[in-house]
């Protein structure tokens, strides 16, 4: 399948008359002054960013910031170093009714020590990477795309590394491949650094040529008509080869020119959509952007133009001209790309430019043609009035016009196209295609079909999911896009940006959530955060994850099954893996464990459940495990006991491990599943016995440890947890809202039938503490669940005004460890989450 870029240019018909004034496209105006709000959010940013590696957060930008229909603030920022731009370095932060940080959805880039003083000019930049001159003035045109070259400094980051970089960008008016180059140069020393195509495009069909006798909007003065619709503030032009643009006008009482009829009936269908569905006026949200004059007025408004080119096969949103520009096509791979659903697909192009701003290429750009077909066929579906088979086809009316029943996309079976992928472990990784914006896209495209309609995955199967229907998911897919997504949202933050605007629109946990939680799991945005190699999967779990902030290294442990079963341990030998990351989802696995079955009585088969904090050095870690007692107890029929709870010390980059040669705790209870933290050099364990949980306090990290007799949390506490009570993970509460407790702790409980069989429901329960022994609990789940192998065991991390929690779940027979938020979304760049203790070296 052949896959075009293209920028600003368009094509010819009808006699030109007279130009009015063409103006400049108009800019989004401001929202409301609100001081306040923008002082909150950037308050709490700057508490919590490091100024020394993302810049002072005074000098970033406020690219928007507005208070939603939910009384919901947010503030979108651009972030700046030393006056420069961060390419890619955004973040928004959202702030609720009570004056309180509801989420923050972000992509800071971590930048430290630059040379913000450039050696080569713009100038220099321009002639380094030969951009070509612009077009030469038509007297006879209207108006002309703007093809000169611009340069611009920012701050790259590639290969790790962050280069002072001019971008610079240009259309290149090519009538067989028109392209809309952005490369990136060494401020420095001129080298190339990166290069994508800018055009947004899109292999689409036309509408008014295919939607038989529509009602047109048009101005008239005198005789003459005008496709210009003066209700919508819309202009629709002709184009020619060399990208000059005509009003298109007739002395009759209809056009003859189908095509330019399709095109004008269905941008205003999808301004309507817009409008009537969502909200919003036009493609910037004011009514413009306007990039081209109207004939009746002078005043710059929206415009659109058909017959660009030269039988030319695509459509394209273009950035530089604010405008979208449809081909004829060949005839024969395409009629003329004017179909209703390619309309909006081009007009989304340009919503999304004014609102998270996509960057067009690899999984952003792949998002940003995924948002567009979205909203292609959501518009294809208001227009006519009922979701349809063909509602989930891309183009079928104008892609190959000689055949019959095929598309150039299927939403609801992407790999039907020979080209789309479908689920992101299959997702294109090369440098084709801007790194596969197209290919990619059907990834996007397929969560969002079965929110509306249901099903599960085409290849692989799965768990069915019942659909919400388009009315639904069309809104959270807008809000996600428009109040939570960035410039560099890939597909897990885009997961994320939807998940929090089901919240925003239908509550916590709502049945909204869970399936749109579903549908990007069916395509493999989920929230899988590492499966060891080499290790037996099927034990892997029990996550344990801490954050130093001297290196912004997020380390985890877990407990994995290294050798398989034999006599001596019936359910094989059972150790503590280690794994790091920077970004506190993409981890790394070191390759041994960290601490395996040494012998002795008292681990010689299981190590587990291991528990991570930073020493009060910061420079290694103290690790709490479960230790299972000798030989055959530890499987088979027996009961498992747990003897102990033991303590090692981790330094030396991971390579030594300090054992302690006897339990720290230790118990005739079966104990397990240690969980720590130490405020100001008191430690503060929870462990849980079957089926309760008790405390355990120490001075000093090996102990020796006083445990309190009386449990913490018992079953029967709340009616969602009468059987069992497990798993508690303990974080402390210092940086956040005032009146809270120093201490939380989150726990499990389930509920079985009355002989102790299948579980019947469960969730996450949560429980507050001024001193660590008086707890108080709450009535309400934090989660729920059906079953109990999702949320079995977990560990959570504070971070900002939230919590983070990684989690082990069985998925198609094996394990993996899987991280999810709530109250806030999950930081990529590790703006300070914080466990404890707080020592000198924070």
């Amino acid at each position: 399948m052949r896959i075009g870029w293209v920028l600003g240019v368009l094509a010819a018909c009808g006699q030109p008359s007279a130009p009015p004034p063409v103006s400049s496209p108009s800019t989004t105006p401001s929202a409301p002054d609100d001081t306040a709000l923008i002082e909150r959010a950037t308050g709490w940013l700057a508490e919590h960013v490091d100024p020394d590696v993302y810049g002072e957060v005074d000098a970033y930008e406020v690219l928007r910031h507005w208070t939603d229909d939910l009384d919901l603030g947010h503030v979108h920022l651009q972030q700046r170093v030393g006056g420069v731009p961060v390419f890619g370095g955004q973040a928004i932060v959202h702030v609720d009714a009570r004056d309180r940080i509801r989420a923050l959805t972000d992509d800071l880039i971590p930048v430290g020590d630059v040379d913000l003083v450039p050696t080569l000019s713009a100038e220099d930049a321009i002639a380094a990477v030969g951009a070509p001159e612009p077009l030469a003035p038509d007297p006879e045109a209207d108006a002309a795309i703007d093809t000169a070259p611009t340069a611009r400094l920012w701050l790259l980051r590639r290969d790790e590394q962050v280069h002072l970089a001019w971008s610079v960008s240009w259309a290149v008016l090519d009538v067989d491949e028109p392209t809309a180059p952005r490369v990136f140069v060494d401020a420095h020393d001129g080298l190339e650094l990166w290069r994508y195509d800018d055009l947004q495009t899109v292999q689409i069909q036309n509408a008014t040529r295919y939607d038989g006798t529509q009602p047109l909007e048009v101005y008239q003065t005198g005789g003459t008509k005008y496709l210009e619709d003066p209700i919508r503030d819309f202009v629709t032009l002709s184009s020619d080869r060399f990208g000059y643009l005509y009003y298109v006008s007739t002395t009759s009482s209809t056009f003859s020119d189908t095509t330019l009829a399709q095109l004008h009936h269905g941008t205003t269908t999808v301004e309507d959509y817009y409008q009537q569905v969502h909200g919003r006026d036009g493609i910037d949200g004011a009514g413009g952007p306007g990039s081209v004059a109207r004939v009746e007025t002078g005043v710059p408004a929206l415009a659109g133009a058909a017959h660009y080119g030269n039988r030319y096969n695509n459509a394209f949103w273009s950035t530089g001209s604010q405008l979208f520009v449809a081909g004829d096509g060949n005839g024969s791979l395409f009629s003329p790309l004017v179909s209703l659903d390619v309309v909006a697909h081009e007009f989304t192009h340009g919503v999304t430019e004014h609102t998270a701003n996509l960057t067009y290429a690899n999984e952003s750009g792949a998002l940003n043609e995924s948002m567009s077909d979205v909203f292609g066929a959501a518009a294809e579906a208001f227009g006519e009035g009922a979701v349809s088979a063909d509602t989930w086809w891309i183009g079928e009316d104008c892609y190959t016009p000689g055949t019959a029943n095929d598309a150039l996309r299927y939403m609801e079976d992407p790999t039907a196209d020979g080209a789309s992928r479908d689920h992101y472990d299959h997702r294109y990784t090369g440098t084709a295609d801007n790194g596969g914006v197209h290919y990619n896209s059907g990834i996007g495209n397929l969560a969002f079909y079965p929110v509306s309609e249901g099903g599960n995955h085409p290849t692989y199967g799965g768990v069915p999911i019942t659909g919400l229907g388009i009315d639904v998911a069309e809104q959270i897919w807008y809000r996600g896009l428009t109040t939570y997504a960035t410039a560099s949202t890939d597909f897990q933050g885009m997961r994320v940006a939807t998940l929090l605007a089901a919240e925003d629109l239908y509550g916590t946990d709502s049945t909204e959530e869970q399936v749109v939680d579903a549908a990007w799991a069916l395509v493999g945005v989920d929230p899988w955060v590492l499966l060891p190699q080499g290790w037996a999967s099927s034990g892997v779990g029990a996550p344990s994850v801490v954050y130093r902030k001297p290196t912004g290294q997020m380390v985890m442990a877990f407990e994995s099954m290294t050798e398989a079963p034999s006599a001596d341990c019936p359910n094989g030998k059972w150790s503590i893996g280690l794994a790091t990351s920077t970004t506190g989802r993409d981890f790394t696995m070191l390759g041994t464990p960290a601490l395996a079955p040494v012998g002795g009585t008292w681990r010689s088969c299981v190590v587990a459940h291991p528990t991570l904090m930073v020493d009060e050095t910061g420079t290694g870690y103290d690790l709490w495990f479960k230790a299972e007692q000798d030989d055959t107890t530890c499987g088979g029929d027996a009961a498992c006991l747990y003897s102990g709870i033991g303590y090692a010390h981790v330094s030396g980059d991971f390579t030594t491990v300090t054992v302690a040669s006897t339990p720290v705790v230790t118990t005739s209870q079966v104990m397990g599943y240690p969980s720590v933290v130490n405020v100001s050099g008191t430690y503060t364990m929870m462990l849980q016995s079957h089926p309760d949980l008790y405390v355990a306090t120490a001075d000093v990290p090996e102990g020796p440890w006083t445990l309190d007799p009386t449990p913490v949390t018992s079953i029967g506490v709340t009616s969602w947890a009468a059987d069992e009570v497990f798993n508690p993970a303990l974080v402390c509460e210092f940086d956040t809202l005032p009146n809270t407790f120093p201490y939380s702790d989150y726990f499990g409980g389930r509920q079985r039938d009355g002989t102790w069989g299948d579980v019947l429901d469960g969730g996450v329960g949560h429980a507050v503490s001024q001193d660590g022994t008086s707890w108080q609990l709450s009535v309400a789940t934090l989660y729920a669940f059906v079953g109990n192998e999702r949320w079995r065991h977990w560990s959570a991390l504070r971070h900002g005004s939230g919590v983070v929690f990684y989690y082990s779940e069985t998925v198609g027979g094996a394990n993996r460890i899987g991280v999810k938020t709530k109250l806030t979304s999950w930081s990529k760049t590790g703006l300070s989450p914080r466990t404890c203790p707080r020592p000198a070296w924070w």
